[in-house]
């Protein structure tokens, strides 16, 4: 398949997709959450503002390890896989952290703080390596275009960034509609509303960044 394809190019932005997905829906229910435990709208802003800060310290350092990355799984699937496994346990945290069983002390705000930053923090940092693979394909496909044809390249960098984009509307677009949808009318209850939508993201996310894991070339 050729790498610059459509096909190809959705397959390895699904991630992306998969990623503004979650963000949708887990952002729409964390403010009413955390303060439904407790928190204040200040401290809800300061734990909010928690993994942002982290990220600005320690994204470029992750962006140099990846770019020297050297392993079999190319340079950016390692810190995907990473990121996607910390993301995936911030929503089991954000799920258990609403279950009626976990009420003693700040035991449950805790959980929902601990889940938010996590969630937030993998988020964001899981953005640059999906970004980053796509530019490598590009880039990749275009030195296999001049070496074949002798000719310049950069219509494919134009080409797959416009299909990053489209996926990143994509994914947003259906995070919000499925919180618009009565899940419960559909028949889908996994817990509580909230519950329902968590597990939701779990299930979708992983779905998407398994198609990009698999699909994506070793880079």
């Amino acid at each position: 398949m050729g790498g610059n394809s459509v096909l190809y190019l959705v397959a390895i932005n699904s991630a992306v997709a998969g990623l503004e997905i979650a963000v949708c829906i887990a952002f729409t229910f964390i403010p009413t959450l955390l303060l439904k435990s407790g928190y204040s709208d200040t401290q809800m802003t300061i734990i909010l503002g928690v993994a942002p800060f982290l990220a600005m310290f320690t994204v470029p350092g992750l962006g140099r390890w990846s770019d020297k990355c050297s392993s079999p799984l190319g340079r950016r699937r390692p810190f995907l896989i990473a990121m996607s496994v910390l993301l995936i346990f911030s929503l089991l945290l954000l799920y258990v952290g609403q279950s009626a069983s976990i009420d003693v002390g700040m035991g449950k705000a805790l959980i929902l703080a601990a889940g938010v930053i996590l969630l937030d923090y993998s988020t964001q940092v899981a953005i640059n390596p999906c970004e980053a693979l796509v530019s490598d394909v590009i880039a990749q496909e275009d030195e296999d275009s001049r070496d074949i044809n002798g000719g310049g390249g950069g219509g494919g960098c134009e080409f797959g960034f416009t299909v990053y984009s489209g996926m990143l509307s994509i994914g947003a677009c259906l995070g919000y509609l499925i919180i618009a949808l009565d899940l419960q009318e559909w028949g889908i209850v996994l817990g509580n509303r909230e519950q329902t939508a968590f597990a939701l993201c779990i299930i979708l996310y992983s779905l998407c960044v398994l198609i990009t894991i698999v699909t994506a070339k070793r880079s």
